[in-house]
């Protein structure tokens, strides 16, 4: 295998000409550049990372955890940051928490291990608090991905952001950490599905919502609240018993389906679902059809990400588009600027830090339609019984 000292002989220069003419080709000419590249490829010259990382302090890597790697919306904006990360010549190691706040923290504590330069988080719920500041106490810069998180009574507020002084605070949110956040815009996504409900027709709409204890569902569930209100949208009353319009703390396709068949086999059934999730909206398209209802005759479903597999359902969900690729790519740029910041004399860490929000879009699709204009209970006699 050749060396550097190959390469530098091969293009008579120096070696120390020649590391330069790869690593920063700024700093000499560019015919010495050219034979020195043209010597490093005549001799397949590979260089050593792990020296270049030990003389530069940095890895050229970067470390992202999810929740859960066979999400298609976590794989999809994986995809865009890898993109991003080998544009700019970074190397990414993806962990997997598998939704677990002990986990999490030791994939945390992997990534410091590695010496990665930066961490991408889709933290698990509020409660990664602690291993976010374990990680800027390590010096490691950390910006998260789809995620807020509530700051400690006293703590650093992102300037501008909900939760904010004088910015609106969803429902149950309070003041927001300072870290880097770069996430789609969950009220403006949910004013437009449940918009596009009301000019369908709909007023009796449920809401099917991921864990409250998570900033992100946390919002978009204000979010439906608060819209649904100003829409006069059907509330929850005595009626219902413990079938209440707003259903939280569901994450699997199961709790979907499950939440959906039994608000569609109750006395008084929703004739739209909103769901936080396209995973729950897939779930909940499965549900509606165990119960003997139609997609969108008797029932419209909406989901929340727009992965690709909500275009091969039957019928091909209408959801609110979470621009992944713009998501992950802006959370990239972002940790790098970070990265860089890092290595400046005399900057300040834990300043300035920002929430990029990415503007979202709404798909609609075959899986909305007017209000149906009789009882769903007419068309069939099948009730939740059927998932048994």
């Amino acid at each position: 295998m050749a060396s550097l000292v190959d390469v530098a002989r091969a293009a008579g220069v120096s070696t120390s000409t020649a590391s330069r003419a790869l690593a920063r080709p700024e700093m000499i000419g560019a015919a010495a550049v050219e034979r020195v590249r043209a010597a490093a490829a005549a001799l397949g010259y590979v260089p050593n990372p792990f020296a270049r990382s030990l003389r530069a302090q940095e890895s050229k890597t970067l470390g992202l955890v999810v929740p859960d790697s066979t999400n298609p919306f976590f794989a999809e904006v994986a995809r865009g940051i890898e993109a991003a990360c080998f544009r700019a010549g970074y190397t990414l190691i993806l962990s997997n928490s598998d939704r677990s706040l002990e986990k999490e923290r030791q994939q945390a504590r992997v990534l410091v291990e590695k010496r990665v330069d930066g961490v991408l988080l889709f933290n698990h719920s509020d409660a990664s608090a602690a291993t976010i500041s374990w990680l800027r106490e390590q010096g490691m810069p950390v910006v998260l991905v789809e995620r807020r998180l509530p700051a400690a009574p006293g703590g650093l507020v992102v300037p501008g952001a909900p939760g904010a002084p004088g910015a609106p605070d969803p429902e149950g949110a309070g003041r927001l950490c300072a870290v880097d956040c770069v996430l789609s815009d969950n009220a403006g996504g949910v004013r437009a599905a449940l918009e596009h409900l009301a000019a369908l027709g709909h007023r009796r709409v449920a809401c099917l919502a991921g864990d409250p204890g998570a900033w992100h569902y946390a919002e978009r569930t204000a979010a439906f609240r608060h819209v649904a209100a100003a829409l006069a949208f059907d509330e929850t009353s005595e009626q219902d018993g413990p079938l209440a319009l707003v259903q939280p703390g569901l994450t699997t396709y199961a709790d979907g389906q499950r939440a959906a068949a039994e608000l569609l086999a109750g006395p008084r059934p929703p004739t739209a679902l909103f769901c936080t999730t396209d995973t729950l909206a897939i779930g909940a398209t499965r549900g509606a059809a165990l119960v003997g209802r139609r997609v969108p005759d008797d029932v419209s479903v909406v989901g929340f990400g727009g992965t690709e597999i909500t275009g091969y359902t039957t019928p091909p969900l209408t959801c609110v588009v979470q621009e992944k690729l713009a998501v992950g790519t802006q959370a990239v740029r972002l940790l790098l600027r970070r990265v860089a910041d890092r290595r400046r004399p005399n900057a300040e860490a834990g300043t300035g830090d920002v929430t990029h929000v990415v503007p979202t879009r709404l798909l609609v699709r075959g899986s909305t339609g007017p209000a149906p204009t009789r009882s769903p209970h007419a068309a069939t006699g099948k009730r939740a019984s059927a998932l048994d």
